[in-house]
């Protein structure tokens, strides 16, 4: 499969990290385009 996939992710705590690692290792054609969350601090 040649087409990407975006993902925008709500909610960026920890699970949130998670889902958006699992998302990256399992799915190589995903991108992740945007995170959105309340609380978001850059690290």
């Amino acid at each position: 499969m040649t087409d990407k996939i975006t993902v925008g992710v709500i909610g960026a705590g920890r699970i949130g990290k998670i889902h958006v690692s699992n998302i990256v290792y399992y799915m190589p054609e995903a991108r992740v385009k945007t995170i959105a969350d309340a609380n978001l601090t850059p690290e």
